[in-house]
């Protein structure tokens, strides 16, 4: 994203001044209206919940006539929603950043455009929730008998409050999402990996513990057991009935 970031800065930079002899300037003009900007969004398909959460709050109808507050209202969803901030400078269709960054299971037809979506989503907050934490310990390769003897001390079963403390005391982020990037959920959890660190995402909604805790487990273990390398994910899409772990392993 710092790459992509620099580059439009570039762009921009380059474009800004023309013709030595008057010194007359000609600004990159970025055109859309902020109200523009959202309809875009939301014909490309993102949701409206999405396009509020990553609408900076700083926004106001008197940055509307700042070349510079636009861009950066550009920069900032590029940022919370993946996408590309080439695409946000001009007038054509989102792109997202990463599209080939995540594996997906169960899948059941979703298109290439809705994959890139939620891979670009997920790793996208993730990296927002790891800046947001501070202190971590590296997961890979952690042994289960030390798991097992941590979580089960004077204990006769594993609880979800367990899990969920287990894993923010290794630095680890791990959020239930009420904002998907399209319209239709379809995702149940979502584990990230970003450089030594990682996070897991929860869409899956119950109204018992038990299944929200398998697939808290079920993600971090993807972490511990190296499966997933650095700038990638494993999304656990959303079945229709409800299988438990002997059909996911």
């Amino acid at each position: 994203f710092k790459q992509a970031f620099w580059e439009c800065a570039r762009i921009i930079n380059a474009r800004r001044y023309s013709g030595k002899r008057d010194h007359k300037e000609t600004v990159f003009l970025l055109t859309e209206s902020a109200t523009q900007l959202r309809h875009r969004l939301k014909t490309f398909g993102l949701s409206d919940p999405a396009i509020r959460a990553a609408w900076p709050r700083w926004w106001s109808d008197d940055a509307e006539g700042s070349q510079s507050a636009k861009a950066e209202l550009r920069f900032s969803l590029s940022r919370k929603l993946g996408l590309d901030p080439h695409s946000l400078l001009d007038e054509g269709a989102p792109r997202f950043v990463w599209r080939d960054a995540a594996r997906f299971k169960h899948l059941k037809g979703e298109t290439e455009l809705e994959r890139s979506g939620i891979t670009s989503f997920g790793v996208s907050l993730g990296g927002v929730l790891l800046g947001a934490t501070e202190s971590w310990r590296p997961v890979r390769g952690i042994m289960a008998a030390e798991l097992r003897s941590a979580l089960m001390d004077q204990r006769p079963f594993v609880t979800l409050a367990d899990l969920l403390a287990l894993c923010w005391s290794v630095g680890m982020p791990t959020v239930h999402l009420r904002v998907f990037p399209w319209p239709t959920k379809r995702m149940a959890a979502m584990a990230v990996q970003l450089a030594a660190r990682s996070a897991i995402l929860i869409g899956q909604d119950s109204e018992y513990p038990a299944q929200i805790a398998f697939y808290v487990a079920h993600e971090f273990a993807h972490l511990a057991l190296g499966h997933i390398e650095t700038g990638s994910a494993i999304v656990d899409l959303e079945t229709s009935t409800w299988s438990g772990p002997e059909a996911d392993p």
